[in-house]
């Protein structure tokens, strides 16, 4: 009988709401969540719900629960910028999308064949025109020297074409192109040295310096452990970096439903913090030393 409980259950309900009856068909989700509250309501008034509240009216907490899944929509409607009449995909239909700025949000990182880094589309060019867009693209460059100089910020013009995320062609095979959705990519591009423009360098001094230090303890990972395996899960697993990781291993940790291990999450961020707060718990004894503490 906790309220945040039932709260967040209809906040959850119009999120997979949004994610299964987007636009028009809302509406019928939306009328089968509020005849739920009714019944629920009903069951209120005859004291055998366990949604009985003695602090809140009836009316107030269908209210309730009515705006937390109305936020629950929103929020989702919000996040999925290919909804936006401004993203690439809209005016894809009418334009090529061949000469277009964007900005990478992250450093390239190496892969077997390519590099890899995401990239925010900002506008594309018309003739004279310049036409602001919005979305997200994986861009793949080709292994040239010059891509080990680019990094996060970087904003540069394409002139290849970018090209939609294909669909799995096997049947019960990995839906790369769902998974990316949910995280508002669609399509990408393949660059190679003559196929992008530098406009401006990112200069972002803190994200350099993190970047610097993950290649360090990359480059030490990689001395150190010979084989390939052992050394994509350790890098996963200290740094993050799932990129190296062979779909048979990532299949494995997904099939025993632990792929939240190869990520550096809040789990691993609260251990860490919590090793090393009771290794140093000795410095509150002392007066002048017990300001250290907080501070490493």
């Amino acid at each position: 009988n906790i309220a945040l409980v039932k709260l967040y259950l209809f906040y959850f309900l119009g999120i997979v709401g949004f994610l299964y009856f987007k636009h028009i068909y809302s509406l019928f989700l939306f009328s089968f969540v509020f005849v739920l509250v009714l019944v629920l309501k009903k069951k209120l008034q005859t004291n055998t719900s366990i949604l009985k509240s003695n602090s809140i009216s009836s009316k107030l907490l269908i209210a309730m629960y009515l705006v937390f899944f109305s936020l629950g929509y929103s929020n989702a409607y919000l996040y999925k910028t290919d909804l936006h009449p401004k993203h690439f995909s809209e005016i894809e239909k009418t334009k090529k999308l061949d000469f277009v700025k964007v900005k990478l949000t992250e450093y390239p990182i190496e892969k077997e064949n390519s590099f890899k880094a995401n990239a925010e589309v900002l506008s594309l060019r018309d003739g004279e025109k310049i036409i602001t867009l919005k979305g997200q693209i994986i861009c793949y460059f080709s292994k040239d020297e010059s891509v080990k100089k680019l990094k996060d910020g970087d904003i540069f013009y394409i002139r290849n074409s970018i090209q939609k995320i294909e669909e799995p062609k096997n049947p019960n095979e990995f839906d790369y192109k769902k998974y990316l959705s949910y995280k508002n990519i669609s399509h990408q591009v393949y660059l190679r040295e003559d196929d992008y423009q530098i406009v401006s360098k990112g200069n972002n001094v803190f994200s350099s310096f993190l970047n610097t230090v993950k290649q360090k303890l990359q480059t030490i990972i990689n001395e150190n452990i010979n084989q390939e395996d052992e050394r994509s899960v350790a890098s996963a697993l200290l740094l993050g970096n799932r990129n190296f990781i062979s779909d048979d291993i990532l299949k494995s940790f997904s099939n025993t439903g632990s792929t939240h291990v190869l990520a550096v999450s809040g789990l691993h961020v609260g251990l860490f913090y919590s090793i090393i707060s009771f290794s140093f718990s000795w410095l509150k004894r002392f007066k002048h030393l017990k300001i250290l503490h907080p501070i490493i």
